[in-house]
């Protein structure tokens, strides 16, 4: 079980349907989808990391950017959230900006898919070459360029129009600006005299912040540190550079008079030609770049998918190193496109054990599983089979009808208990508590008592004793069977009693089991009532004497009986007598929806 975390673009609802829908596939399950606002606000977030920290699922899908996720991940962080196996799309899955020691221990073991990364000859140097413009396009540069140096860029076009000071007295005067920031004055001083303009502060909750100073242009970008110029290995330009060698090669085939194909080539002569020419030829380019790559179609105009799987590992000095522990070649033979190197990928928490994220464990045999109304398929309850009905594997979604002339087997009550109960998968359950221990504690439990018994009537016999105490009232003497070692009495019925008692507390914790384990609560006040009756068999029999002690031992073994008989058996005839509707096979397993 999984959750996914997408944003809301084009790029992250095509990618996260085309994933969820292969992943169901392959028997998987999406706990929750939640996409990501365009500009969270804090309290957005807040529920995000919420919703998150109350799943059961351990695996997170994220299709989004470094920039739409800096802020949940902080947040997470913040709340110390750990155990969380993330899958990175390629988006940032080389994020150096999320490998922040900060997220260390949120991020470690991150799993994700990204695109091969090369290092293009003479791409280092054209960026370094180049200088900022106010010539369209060059915007973000431009951006970044003000960020990187802490500087304000000014072009020629913009000082043409600053304003002039003819028009001012030969008094200093302000013009305020209160649109600069919030509760912020923005005041630009002029002097008359030298007919000069210049920026003195920004005024900003009692305090002055003077502006940054003017970009020249000429800074070098050489001795400074950034991600703009680390191209050792770039990936996503790699993708715009065959990007443009393909258009390159369709051009060179389309524009040769001796190209092939339905059109044929186009001299240079001629220079109008039609979107659908051109793109007839660039489905039909194959070459090989300088990277040993080959560079090609399919039959829809996709290229071939090629990427490398990173996994983000800790080295020693507490620092995130983007790790390749695989590949996908979907040019290689089916059983062939992806390659893994298992023993060599760290998990979440730096664990080398792969992570488990599941809602609920398999259903042992035995049972059936029962989707929860409202949650993911792969959250459900384990309802025991009805009688008549069997599954022998682990995992069944249905239990299949016994044969004829066959029956199923009665492993009704501690088995089911140690599945519901406990956290302990279904093959374990059955190893720790199968048909044989079941029997082993039969004999255990039985043998005391045996032992017992037998010990006090050879060691020590009861004996016939007159009792002449009533003698005076009735005119007779009484005989009764003396005990000569009472202890062996109260040991006997102390052990029948515990023995009650600990099927009252299995009865108890199994009132509340689903399907047809819901008799458990009226075995429960069937057990109640047989352990009180014995609780209280004990003072009244030593009290009676005589005929009476029997008559007391007659009626606790008939009122324990019927305590058993009428908890059970009343509901049943009430079902059958008056919601005959409920006395179906749906009503028996635990379908029947009142």
């Amino acid at each position: 079980m999984i959750s996914v975390y997408t944003f809301q673009d084009d790029y992250s609802l095509y990618g996260i349907q085309a994933f969820s829908n292969q992943f169901g596939r392959q028997g998987g399950c999406v706990a929750f989808h939640l996409s990501i606002p365009a500009s969270p606000t804090m309290a957005e977030i807040q529920e995000m990391a919420d919703k998150l920290e109350s799943s059961t699922a351990r695996v997170v899908v994220v299709f989004a950017t470094e920039g739409q996720l800096l802020n949940l991940f902080l947040e997470l962080a913040q709340r110390n959230v750990t155990g969380i196996q993330w899958i990175a799309s390629e988006a940032w899955v080389t994020s150096s900006r999320l490998a922040s020691p900060q997220l260390l221990h949120l991020l470690q073991g991150t799993l994700g898919f990204t695109f091969p990364g090369v290092n293009i000859p003479g791409l280092k140097e054209f960026l370094l070459n180049v200088r900022p413009s106010p010539k369209p396009g060059m915007e973000f540069f431009n951006m970044f360029w003000e960020e990187h140096f802490g500087c304000k860029l000014e072009f020629e076009s913009q000082r043409a129009k600053e304003y002039e000071a003819d028009d001012f007295n030969d008094n200093d005067s302000f013009r305020y600006n209160p649109g600069f920031q919030n509760n912020s004055l923005y005041m630009v001083g002029f002097n008359v005299g030298q007919k000069s303009l210049f920026n003195m502060s920004a005024y900003k909750d009692g305090e002055y912040a003077f502006e940054k100073p003017v970009c020249t242009g000429s800074e070098d970008l050489r001795n400074t540190d950034s991600s703009y110029s680390d191209v050792s290995q770039v990936r996503i330009s790699y993708n715009v550079y065959k990007a443009v060698y393909a258009i390159a090669h369709a051009l060179h085939n389309f524009l040769n008079c001796d190209s092939a194909g339905p059109s044929g080539g186009l001299c240079e002569k001629h220079s109008s030609f039609s979107n659908g020419q051109f793109l007839h030829h660039l489905k039909m380019v194959n070459f090989t770049n300088q990277f040993d790559e080959k560079v090609y179609f399919d039959s829809n105009g996709e290229p071939v998918p090629l990427y490398d799987i990173i996994n983000w590992q800790k080295d020693s000095k507490d620092e995130i190193r983007f790790i390749k522990v695989g590949s996908y070649d979907g040019s290689a033979p089916q059983r062939e496109q992806l390659q893994i190197i298992k023993n060599s990928i760290v998990w979440t928490k730096g664990q080398l054990q792969v992570p488990v994220s599941q809602c609920s464990a398999p259903c042992p045999p035995g049972s059936r599983q029962a989707t929860r109304q409202g949650e993911p398929k792969c959250c459900f309850d384990c309802l025991p089979c009805a009688d008549g009905e069997i599954s022998n594997k682990t995992g069944s979604t249905e239990c299949t009808k016994c044969p004829e002339y066959f029956w199923s087997d009665k492993d009704k009550t501690i088995v089911v208990l140690l599945a519901f109960r406990t956290g302990v998968s279904g093959s374990r359950g059955w190893k720790l508590f199968g048909t044989s221990q079941q029997r082993i504690l039969i004999i255990c439990t039985t043998a005391p008592q045996i032992c017992l018994c037998s010990g006090w009537v050879l060691g020590a016999p009861p004996f016939p004793f007159r009792n002449p105490n009533y003698q005076a009232l009735t005119g007779k003497i009484v005989v009764e069977c003396k005990e000569p070692w009472p202890p062996g009495f109260y040991l006997l019925l102390g052990y029948i009693g515990l023995l009650a008692f600990v099927c009252l507390l299995l009865a108890f914790f199994g009132r509340k089991l689903p399907d047809t384990f819901n008799e458990a609560k009226f075995i429960t006040f069937s057990m109640l009532i047989f352990w009180a009756v014995w609780i209280s068999f004990i003072p009244a029999y030593v009290s009676s004497p005589g005929k009476f002690s029997v008559a007391v031992e007659i009626f606790a073994i008939l009122a324990s009986s019927f305590g058993l008989l009428l908890c059970i058996f009343i509901p049943k005839c009430y079902i059958i007598l008056l919601h005959p509707e409920r006395n179906i096979k749906k009503g028996m397993t635990g379908k029947y929806q009142r």
